[in-house]
Order: C-alpha cells, then sequence, then structure tokens
C-alpha cells in the first residue's frame, strides 16, 4: 500500500509538471514517430518523465545514464548495429537526448514497450530485453527484472523473432546472402579429421545408438531403393566423378564427360580372417560383420 501511494503521488507530481513544460518542440521533432505511439497513459508517463528531466536535469555529480527520447533503432541512419527504422533525421542530436537515473531509464523502456504498436513494438522489445543483460560490460541495476515480466517478454520476443525469420524475412534465403556465403567458402579446405574426433563419431553410431540397430529394411523400402539405384548412372571428366540420372547421361557426354568412373589403380587391401566363420574378410569391413560381430560367434 505504501508503494502505490508513493507512485501515486510521483506520477500526480509529474503529470503536474507536464502542464508547465513547453511542447512546441516536442510536436516538431517528433511528429514523425507519434502514429506508434498509442493515445495511452503509458505514453503520458513517458514524456513527463522525459519532459521533466529536459527542464530539470540531475545533478553532474549523480549517476545517469544517457537516453534517445525517440529510440535509435526508429532512424534510417542508425548509429549502433541492426536493421534501419523509418524516420530521417540524426539520433544522436542533442535534442533527442536526455540524461535519466537507472531507475528512470528502465521505466522509460519498460513505458516504450506498452506504448508503442507495429515494428516499433518488436524493437522496444528487444531493447527491454537488453535492459537486463548482465556482463562484464553492462552491470547496471542491483535489483533484476521480476520472473514473471522476465518470462513474459521472452517469450513475446521469441515469438517475434521466429515470425521474422520466416519466409522472405529470413536471410539465408535471399540470393545475394546465398552468393555471398557461397563465395566465402571458395578455396576454403576443411581440416582434415582427427583421430579422436573419428573415434567420437565412429562410436556414436555403433551398437544400439545406430539407428538401424535391430532393424531391418521391409520389401517395399528394398524395392525403392534398387529402383533409385537402377535410375543412376555414374560419368567422369578425368578428373572427379559424378552420380546422375540416366536421363541426364546424354547431356553429359555432349560436355565431354565419358560413361563410367574413372580408372584408379588401387593397391590389395589387406585381409583378416574371421577365426568365428572362416571368412577371409577385407579390413575394412571385418569389425562391422566378423570377429566380435561375427553371427557365427558362440554366444
Amino acid at each position: 500500500m505504501r508503494s502505490y501511494i508513493i507512485l501515486t503521488v510521483t506520477i500526480s507530481v509529474f503529470m503536474s509538471l507536464r502542464e508547465i513544460v513547453d511542447k512546441e518542440c516536442w510536436c516538431v521533432i517528433y511528429s514523425g514517430s507519434m502514429e506508434h505511439f498509442s493515445n495511452s497513459k503509458y505514453t503520458q508517463w513517458y514524456w513527463t518523465i522525459v519532459e521533466t528531466r529536459q527542464r530539470w536535469p540531475l545533478d553532474e555529480c549523480v549517476y545517469s545514464e544517457e537516453h534517445h527520447v525517440i529510440p535509435e533503432s526508429f532512424f534510417k541512419q542508425r548509429s549502433r548495429n541492426g536493421p534501419a527504422g523509418w524516420l530521417d533525421g540524426d539520433p544522436e542530436d542533442r535534442s533527442n537526448l536526455v540524461r535519466l537515473s537507472a531507475r528512470e531509464h528502465f521505466i522509460c523502456h519498460w513505458l516504450l514497450v506498452k506504448m508503442t504498436t507495429g515494428i516499433a513494438h518488436i524493437k522496444m522489445r528487444d531493447a527491454l530485453e537488453m535492459m537486463g543483460v548482465d556482463s562484464e560490460n553492462q552491470k547496471r541495476y542491483s535489483t533484476r527484472i521480476t520472473s514473471r515480466v522476465f518470462e513474459r517478454n521472452r517469450i513475446i520476443v521469441a515469438q517475434q523473432r521466429s515470425e521474422r525469420m520466416m519466409g522472405d524475412g529470413n536471410p539465408a534465403k535471399r540470393p545475394e546472402v546465398g552468393k555471398a556465403i557461397s563465395e566465402s567458402k571458395l578455396g576454403v579446405k576443411r581440416a582434415p579429421f582427427s583421430e579422436e574426433w573419428i573415434a567420437n563419431m565412429t562410436a556414436t553410431r555403433q551398437g544400439d545408438r545406430n539407428g538401424m540397430w535391430g532393424k531391418t529394411h521391409s520389401e517395399e523400402s528394398k524395392e525403392k531403393i534398387r529402383a533409385s539405384a537402377e535410375n543412376l548412372a555414374w560419368v567422369n571428366n578425368g578428373a572427379s566423378d559424378l552420380k546422375i540420372q540416366k536421363s541426364e547421361v546424354e547431356k553429359y557426354l555432349r560436355e565431354g564427360w565419358v560413361r563410367g568412373r574413372k580408372y584408379v589403380e588401387r593397391g590389395s587391401r589387406d585381409k583378416k580372417l574371421c577365426p568365428h566363420c572362416g571368412t577371409l574378410a577385407a579390413a575394412n569391413t571385418y569389425k562391422r560383420w566378423h570377429g566380435d560381430n561375427c553371427r557365427h560367434k558362440q554366444k
């Protein structure tokens, strides 16, 4: 009850002060952003705090933070990283800056979430989330956002970001982005896998961790695999092999490719004798089908 009375009195004082502040300059400078501000009590409280601090600044000895009255992300010409906004002008103009206490700064960003609509609301959700970031370079507040407020804001921000990344909003689906990624990979060779990496990958596919462990392909699946393989053919250009659809063979032959895979002289593989079934198996397949995994091994 005491906190409620203090808040009510504070707001009443701010609203009284607002009546004596000259608003002509605000209407001229910020008219372009008003369409995204709702006509609500939150908007009134926001302008009251801002206008009061513009008229009666904090003492220099008091800790304060710089705040963009009209958010910097609303402007086409931005001083920070991020998508451009829709307003002309300079967000760093002195008329658009005000110094607030840390508490006032947080409250203003909270009010901006409640008083904005459309794309402006999405941007202000992101900004509010950043107000709660705690790192080596940013430790603003001795108290944190309550868990319920944090959860609600995080859920809404996640939904909005997901919607922005769908369809044409996903940068990876833009042709120029795909081309830039492709060009950045040209001539770049992957480092060879280490023995440890290979051993770890092998371990993740053995036993019951193998997707086909204890399973067999149905006759229908086998027939599909067989049919798919029958429609494929190998061609080579002397330097590399390529598996293509049989219907495309003539096209590749006209371009100088030849049928079949290129011949590579290979030495004979080492072979091992399985003690359980007596099969002389190639070393690369021995471990999978013979030795401890041999089906003839006595249990």
